[in-house]
């Protein structure tokens, strides 16, 4: 009796479906402020590390300065990241030095999972802001809230 308890655990073990190796994610934003697209990869092990990231994004607002209009996103401008089986959030800065003016990019993503399946759904934070570039050509400061869906797989 024993020893078909232990080949039916075996059996039951050898049929459970196989972890995953990582959680990987499509997130995509399109909407009047911006469109941005990113690709993201964090370990299945404890402590989630990131594994893999890239992106890329265009500002749609003309007033930005041009360094700051179209970016391609890599780990380097990822300040905090977050993953766990219910919530993804990452935290983007990134700063442009141009002729004048300076500006920085702080972007902030919270996404969490919907029904089985689905695209998890969230919201992005953006502010960019610049310096003066002339005394007649003042500080711009752009603020915005938009809605961003992220396709795990």
């Amino acid at each position: 009796m024993r020893v078909q308890n232990w080949l039916l655990c075996l059996a039951l073990l050898a049929a459970a479906p196989v972890a995953e190796a990582a959680n990987r994610y499509d997130c995509a934003a399109d909407d009047a402020v911006l469109r941005l697209a990113l690709d993201v990869e964090f370990s299945a092990d404890t402590g989630g590390k990131l594994t893999h990231f890239r992106g890329g994004y265009v500002l749609k607002d003309k007033l930005q300065p041009s360094a700051l209009r179209a970016l391609t996103l890599d780990s380097g401008m990822l300040t905090q990241r977050w993953n766990d089986d219910d919530r993804l959030l990452m935290r983007l800065y990134q700063q442009a030095q141009e002729k004048p003016p300076f500006g920085t990019l702080d972007m902030t993503i919270a996404v969490a999972a919907g029904a089985e399946g689905a695209p998890w759904d969230g919201t992005y934070a953006l502010t960019v802001a610049t310096a003066p570039d002339t005394a007649s050509k003042p500080a711009v400061q752009l603020q915005k809230r938009g809605k961003i869906a992220c396709s795990p797989r």
